[in-house]
């Protein structure tokens, strides 16, 4: 086997094993009491809710906003919310490209998703391969085109 094969099997692999282990993850959230999925959720609307969001201005043809990870109170809780988007949300094509997004309350999230990184890489390493923000737009404004 060359290189590029063998390459290409491991990101395969590596795919394959991402899957399984969002299907997994899934089902350990639906096999939760319903207590607890509703108690996650509502954790979910309130770290979003209560999120620093600013209107992207580059991106004035696609009106939305976004929150910055840097200025959450609390990395942990940035990082769980992505999680949660990545694996309770839907997938949707938008220009060319697939997003995971969630609705919650009147908005849909989505991230870019890239991975999440850690603080430990160090911001001018997150900013340029890392997981820093989360997009919002109101549901009632369109189709749920995420970007």
């Amino acid at each position: 086997m060359t290189a590029a094969m063998d390459e290409k099997a491991a990101r395969a692999a590596a795919r394959a094993a991402k899957k399984e282990a969002t299907a997994a993850a899934r089902a350990a959230f639906d096999a939760l009491p319903e207590e607890e999925r509703r108690a996650q959720i509502e954790r979910l609307a309130a770290l979003l809710e209560n999120a620093e969001w600013r209107f992207a201005k580059t991106m004035a043809s696609n009106p939305h906003f976004y929150t910055l990870r840097k200025t959450w109170a609390r990395d942990d809780d940035f990082i769980w919310a992505v999680e949660q988007i990545r694996l309770r949300g839907y997938r949707q094509k938008f220009a060319g490209s697939w997003y995971t997004q969630i609705d919650v309350n009147d908005h849909f999230y989505w991230t870019m998703g890239w991975p999440i990184g850690s603080l430990d890489w160090g911001w001018p390493r997150l900013n340029a391969a890392g997981t820093i923000l989360i997009n919002r737009k109101p549901l009632a404004t369109i189709e749920n085109d995420p970007a």
